[in-house]
């Protein structure tokens, strides 16, 4: 690595070559483990941290990461696809990623083959669906997503055409574009489509069958309540049905108007999920997983037992420590 003086790095060159962003240098420096020293620049002081700092902490704190791996970020973002996305289709496509330790943080690494099972499974999905995606950005609608007339109180929802064009139908399937039943009807949302970005990762999948009275009460509720940031629809050919993801979330019941209508609605939809359910109480409707993730800090001699008993095993980490835990939670619990 070329630097700017023998014994220093700039904040620039430290960056590059750890790999990480500013603010994580001033954390580094916060905590005592980068130095630095004020050199004469010019006219200016320059902040140069010293390479010797900054070369024990890389050895220390930075493994050399295996051949074929990579940062599931990083592999996002190659791939042009949203880090949600990524996350979603490992947990489809049941891949178990390698934890890697990075300074204090493990972070997921995707290796070769999953790099290619993501990649193929993209493509199956536009290979077999109608639709390139559920939601339209220009018109800022969503796939079935439910608008009424304000003045006949007429329902008509968004959809797609057997030639993927975005439009507006009625009750009698008279299909408009978009600004066709905009400038004919008077045309309102039934519901915002937009909540906050969430950052939990667990989903719960609902199959919903193309045309289904619980396809459109199911979009309703989720497109109100979670938003198009926290959930996907894909629709299969094959199969013919849409999977509907959505991240796990609490959502509160109001009044007992609020409870009864909800109940009924989680009733409906949980007939056809796949992974997790609904469950209601006086209080909250929640969206459940089937299954639900565990991180902890390990010491480095235990993490480095876990490792041990992984590879003596041709096991990955995350199926060592599922297997490691699940065996004392029972044992410790029966």
């Amino acid at each position: 690595m070329e630097t700017s003086d023998e014994q220093f790095y700039t904040q620039k060159e430290v960056m590059n070559y750890l790999g990480v962003a500013r603010s994580t240098v001033y954390n580094l420096v916060g905590k005592g483990i980068l130095a630095y020293e004020y050199l004469p620049a010019d006219l200016k002081r320059a902040k140069m941290y010293t390479k010797e700092s900054v070369e024990a902490y890389k050895e220390k704190y930075q493994p050399t990461i295996p051949d074929g791996y990579i940062r599931i970020s990083d592999f996002a973002k190659r791939e042009n696809l949203s880090l949600q996305r990524v996350y979603k289709l490992v947990e489809q496509l049941q891949l178990e990623l390698d934890a890697i330790r990075i300074g204090e943080r493990d972070i997921y690494h995707v290796n070769q083959d999953q790099q290619q099972a993501i990649i193929q499974e993209v493509a199956r999905l536009k290979g077999n669906s109608v639709k390139t995606d559920f939601y339209n950005s220009r018109y800022d609608v969503a796939l079935f997503q439910l608008f009424i007339d304000e003045g006949t109180k007429e329902e008509f929802r968004v959809v797609l055409n057997a030639e993927n064009e975005w439009g507006i139908t009625d009750k009698r399937d008279t299909f408009y574009s978009i600004d066709e039943a905009m400038e004919k009807y008077n045309l309102k949302s039934a519901y915002t489509i937009h909540r906050e970005t969430e950052r939990d990762k667990h989903y719960i999948d609902f199959a919903l069958y193309k045309g289904s009275f619980e396809l459109n009460v199911a979009l309703d509720f989720f497109y109100e309540y979670r938003g198009i940031e926290n959930m996907h629809v894909d629709y299969d050919d094959e199969k013919g049905y849409y999977k509907v993801s959505v991240k796990a979330a609490a959502i509160e019941v109001m009044n007992e108007h609020d409870f009864t209508r909800k109940k009924w609605i989680a009733e409906t939809i949980n007939k056809r999920g796949v992974t997790g359910e609904m469950r209601i109480s006086e209080h909250e409707l929640k969206l459940v997983p089937s299954t639900s993730y565990v991180s902890c800090r390990l010491d480095n001699s235990i993490h480095e037992r876990l490792v041990q008993f992984a590879d003596e095993r041709n096991m990955s980490i995350k199926k060592a420590t599922e297997l490691l835990l699940t065996e004392a939670i029972l044992k410790t619990t029966l």
